[in-house]
């Protein structure tokens, strides 16, 4: 007979590689095997705690109440952190969203800036950003400008594929996490993209292309915050992940499709049995034809082979795992300090942020050191812009100066900056400061006075930045008039420039054109100004203390203790198995099916199955795995 549900496919997501602090981005969905469904849901919690999966099994919207919920920053407390900057963000084509709304998407709705910035482009992406504030939690008025759904069709679809694209990122971001330093590396990713742009729009002086560094330093500032929830600071997710994906599901994933397999057959065959006079081995035959061959060729045609479905498993056990650890931790609170406040305080996890006033004042002082460091890279791309606007095309041959003085006027420190611009943009260059005099009084006072104008001109290319070693100075007082018409003494009271070629300093020319020279001297400027390293903004980062937190639980599989095993119970019964029925039912291959007579509920085989392992999870995975999970 011809079995139309030998294998199902769902809305999961091809998994891919995980990046480990880069900006993470979307990747196409592809469908798959809806004979793991659990496992399927589970793997969305790939980065354990996102606010995705929290939401996914609770309904669309964020707002709905919900018992066990993921202890992770939440959409408005991101928003409320990101908005102490009291800054708005132009993404442009009249779409501007504060900086905490940025903070809040960012991560979770958003896989990179690229994508946020594609999203604004067309009314399509503006209506998809709206339902992505909604989705998050943190619509303030901008939503209200986007373009809304028509009718309550087109909202559900909207919302569903925010989900989507929410599970995508689920599925793939390991960067909320300090394990490994994944999340510090997002956001100095962009933190260092943020102060690229800076210095770029300060070298052009273009005010305006400030807003795309403040939209790349509010996006890793997702990133950034996230090290100050509970559940996220000791947590190992890295490591879980890389045990489980590179050790464990390489030797469990065979067994466990082979049990899957068993499993649905031996359903089918009860449900057929009493349909018809066959023996049970024949009709356990057919229905193997069919079911087995199904599901081999879903597994590498949909899903992308055993390898792909290996790092599915690792990653779906790894985030029932780690979530149950990150849960725990933003529950009970960790003990963390600071640089900037090296006594202990209890950073919680999830809407905990209002008990931890401490992590609130540090993230709000890491916040604002990071957009200071913004603001200085503008104004050190803005310096360096003014200097090499001022490089001449030949370099000034003398300023003037006032009776009896060596202050320098107006025209003569523009002067000044043009010799400096000249000698830090042609390296090779080098000039002798001569200090010259009117006829005036002693040869004694108009030595020193010609020396103190020469040093004065001296003193202003210094504070342009010039190499000392590229002049020299003297004084020749009133040796080398210009006139001795009293009436033309101010063409005398000068000094002048007399500029060389520096063999020295030729050999040490690179040949590098000014632009690229002014930004080379932008970003050595930035590095002594602000980092690489960021430690005005490290310094508020929390670390667990050495003393007053319990020990981490065994998480390897096979090792895990039963209070530990419940707790990841929970979990899995918490984030996957009110959805479940969901996911069943949308999977139209799942309908019912009659051939020769013998009517069979492909469904509701599976939705047994599932309902086997929502009994006792860990107990039903070792025994799907082949493996216990434990004592």
């Amino acid at each position: 007979m011809e079995h139309q549900a030998s294998l199902q496919h769902g809305s999961t997501e091809k998994a891919r590689s995980r990046s480990r602090g880069e900006p993470h981005s979307t990747e196409a969905a592809r469908p798959g095997p809806s004979f793991l469904p659990a496992v399927n849901l589970l793997a969305l919690q790939h980065s354990a705690g996102n606010a995705a999966v929290s939401r996914l099994v609770a309904g669309a919207r964020p707002t709905a109440k919900r018992s066990g919920s993921v202890q992770r920053f939440v959409g408005p407390e991101h928003e409320q952190l990101g908005n102490v900057t009291g800054t708005s963000i132009d993404l442009g084509n009249g779409v501007v969203l504060t900086w905490g709304q940025v903070v809040a998407i960012a991560g979770d709705e958003f896989g990179s800036v690229e994508d946020l910035q594609a999203a604004v482009a067309t009314d399509e992406g503006k209506a998809r950003l709206r339902a992505a504030l909604e989705h998050d939690g943190v619509p303030g008025a901008t939503a209200a400008k986007l373009p809304q759904p028509k009718d309550d069709k087109e909202r559900k679809a909207q919302d569903s594929d925010e989900q989507k694209k929410f599970v995508d990122l689920a599925m793939h971001n390991t960067a909320h996490f300090p394990d490994a330093g994944e999340a510090i590396d997002a956001w100095a990713n962009h933190h260092a993209a943020a102060l690229e742009e800076a210095v770029k729009a300060g070298l052009a002086n273009n005010p305006g292309g400030m807003q795309l560094a403040y939209l790349n330093e509010a996006f890793g500032e997702h990133f950034l915050t996230d090290c100050f929830s509970g559940g996220h600071i000791r947590t190992p997710r890295h490591q879980i992940v890389d045990w489980y994906v590179g050790t464990f599901a390489p030797r469990v994933t065979a067994p466990l499709v082979a049990a899957l397999k068993t499993r649905l057959v031996e359903a089918l065959v009860r449900e057929a049995s009493p349909q018809t006079n066959w023996p049970d081995w024949i009709v356990r035959g057919k229905i193997k034809d069919k079911v087995e061959p199904g599901i081999d060729s879903a597994i590498n045609g949909q899903l992308g082979g055993m390898a792909k479905l290996t790092e599915w498993v690792g990653l779906g056990i790894a985030g029932a795992i780690s979530g149950a650890i990150h849960d725990s931790e933003g529950e009970q609170g960790v003990r963390v300090s600071s640089d900037d406040h090296p006594e202990p305080w209890i950073a919680y996890g999830d809407k905990g942020l209002d008990k931890s006033p401490v992590s609130r004042e540090q993230a709000t002082k890491a916040i604002a050191a990071a957009k200071k460091d913004v603001d200085t890279a503008y104004l050190v791309g803005e310096r360096e812009g003014a200097l090499h606007s001022q490089l001449p095309a030949s370099p000034p041959a003398h300023v003037y100066f006032a009776f009896n003085s060596s202050a320098l006027s107006g025209e003569a420190k523009a002067a000044a900056a043009a010799a400096a611009a000249y000698l830090i943009y042609r390296p090779d260059a080098a000039v002798d400061l001569i200090g010259h005099t009117d006829p005036i009084v002693t040869d004694a006072v108009n030595d020193a006075l010609g020396q103190q104008r020469a040093d004065a001109v001296a003193a202003a290319l210094a504070a342009e930045g010039a190499d000392p070693t590229s002049w020299k100075t003297a004084s020749h007082g009133k040796h080398d008039l210009v006139t001795t018409d009293p009436k033309d003494y101010r063409l005398d009271r000068r000094t002048e420039f007399g500029w060389r070629t520096d063999a020295a300093r030729a050999s040490k020319s690179d040949g590098t054109n000014d632009q690229d020279r002014a930004n080379q001297r932008a970003a050595a400027a930035l590095q002594q100004a602000v980092g690489p390293p960021f430690s005005s903004v490290m310094r508020y980062l929390p670390r667990a203390t050495s003393d007053g937190n319990k020990d981490l639980p065994e998480w390897h599989w096979g090792k895990l203790k039963p209070a530990f095993r419940t707790m990841v119970d929970d979990w899995i019964r918490g984030m996957v198995g009110s959805k479940l029925t969901d996911a069943l039912n949308g999977v139209s291959a799942l309908d019912d099916t009659t051939e020769s007579g013998i009517t069979l509920h492909p469904r509701a085989a599976v939705a047994g199955i599932v309902s086997q392992l929502m009994a006792n999870p860990t107990a039903q995975l070792g025994d799907l795995l082949g493996e216990r999970p434990g004592d």
